[in-house]
């Protein structure tokens, strides 16, 4: 029997709407017919008793017309796609690669298109389906689309659920697999690479909270976002620090549902104070000039923080390099991808504000490249101990991202060496309020009382 109740207005409607074919008219002789509500009539139509019929009017309508036919006959197709031109005569188009070259036709009607292009996507025909296969498969796709579901999605979903029932996959494993080689990539298709040892840090100190709460060996599909969202709640912290930790926990997640350990991250809807974060705070001329002058005599260290502070390179970049990365006779440094925090390869040669180069002319390069992390961290501590101050987080960086911008009176010198794609990174993160004579004042920093000239 018709796999579940075709329900029209009449008989003429539903035989030309299924069939379209004269033939099948006496199948309407021995239905069965009731009438329902809006007098509708349903019918219940017995398709074992006219199976070829059916067969025979099922494959008339399917014939494929003229352009079907021209469509049949051409090279398979590859990312068919309709396009639309509107200074053409005949603007509706399809687009497809052949051989690697792009190719185009163009229809006068939009009908035409779509024939054209629903002949090169759907070449399957009706061999090796039953009538009944063949309507148990269109009743699926019109209970998927009134749900506004592809059935694509349907069975990956259905596939993922069947292959979650057999793996089992705990909290601890997650983290110990993001930690060895990090989370997903924007575009989501690779994987980061493990986390630098700073960021790795802070990362181990919210994955152990995570524990803690949930224990290290519960199961990741266990996990309930009301669970996470109270766990974030209960957090003792700044509203900065719950929204850093929000991001953690959803990249950790999301690294889960790339695997396909689980179908939907709990951490995805994860609420939390939106707050704007503070001005970058900044070093003033006289800080920066009190800096320098309590490491006057340590010229090794004196040249890594020039680095920072009139390159605005980062600590993890300073401490990467080797002598060979830096070329004080031509006036350029480099960095190259390996040793990069964005694994790109970044040459600054222009632009560089021409009191870097002293701090650097006295110094044994070789002697600075060989600088700890362990090592060059405390003696900056106690650097600024001597100057008597305490600075911003990342004080040299955002010094110079401020005061290059505000000396050049545009962020296009100060985007380039900091080496960020565009200059909205800079005006959200970096760059703060001053004027063109404390820069002035900043980059004429140097060994000597001398003034850069």
């Amino acid at each position: 029997r018709l796999h579940g109740m075709q329900e029209v207005r009449s008989s003429t409607l539903l035989r030309s709407r299924i069939f379209n074919a004269g033939e099948f008219g006496k199948t309407f002789k021995n239905a069965k017919t009731r009438l329902g509500k809006g007098g509708r009539a349903i019918f219940d139509i017995d398709l074992q008793r006219h199976e070829k019929t059916v067969i025979d009017s099922l494959r008339r309508e399917m014939q494929p017309s003229a352009t079907m036919m021209d469509c049949t006959n051409a090279t398979k197709l590859k990312n068919l796609r309709k396009v639309t031109r509107n200074d053409r005569t005949n603007c509706y188009g399809v687009e497809w690669r052949e051989q690697g070259k792009r190719k185009y036709r163009y229809f006068k009607t939009a009908d035409e298109r779509d024939e054209f292009f629903r002949a090169h996507k759907s070449s399957e025909t009706l061999e090796g389906f039953s009538q009944r296969e063949w309507f148990r498969w269109c009743s699926l796709k019109s209970e998927c689309q009134a749900l506004d579901i592809q059935p694509e999605a349907l069975l990956m979903y259905a596939k993922t659920v069947q292959r979650r029932s057999c793996e089992r996959h705990t909290l601890s494993e997650l983290i110990n697999d993001y930690m060895d080689k990090g989370g997903v990539t924007k575009s989501k298709n690779a994987r980061q690479g493990p986390p630098s040892e700073d960021y790795a840090r802070h990362l181990r100190h919210t994955f152990k909270e995570l524990e803690a709460a949930f224990g290290s060996n519960i199961e990741i599909s266990e996990i309930l976002p009301e669970a996470l969202q109270e766990f974030l709640d209960g957090l003792e912290v700044g509203d900065i620090t719950r929204k850093n930790w929000a991001m953690r926990i959803r990249q950790l997640f999301s690294l889960a549902v790339w695997k396909d350990w689980i179908v939907i991250s709990p951490a995805v809807r994860l609420e939390y104070r939106n707050v704007i974060p503070p001005e970058p705070g900044i070093l003033t001329p006289d800080q920066a000039a009190k800096l320098f002058e309590s490491v006057s005599h340590d010229k090794e260290l004196s040249a890594a923080l020039a680095l920072q502070a009139f390159l605005g390179m980062r600590a993890i970049n300073v401490l990467r390099l080797s002598p060979e990365d830096i070329s004080v006779k031509d006036r350029w440094v480099q960095i190259p991808q390996h040793k990069s925090k964005i694994k790109r390869s970044h040459i600054l040669e222009h632009g560089i504000p021409e009191n870097l180069w002293p701090w650097l002319e006295r110094a044994s390069i070789g002697e600075m490249c060989a600088l700890t992390t362990r090592n060059y961290h405390w003696r900056k501590s106690n650097a600024y101990k001597s100057a008597g101050f305490v600075p911003p987080k990342n004080a040299l960086r955002h010094s110079f991202a401020t005061y290059k911008s505000a000396l050049d009176g545009s962020t296009e010198t100060a985007r380039y060496l900091l080496g960020h794609e565009t200059r909205d990174t800079i005006w959200r993160h970096y760059k703060s309020a001053t004027y063109k004579a404390n820069a002035e004042a900043y980059f004429s920093i140097i060994p000597t009382n001398r003034q850069v000239s």
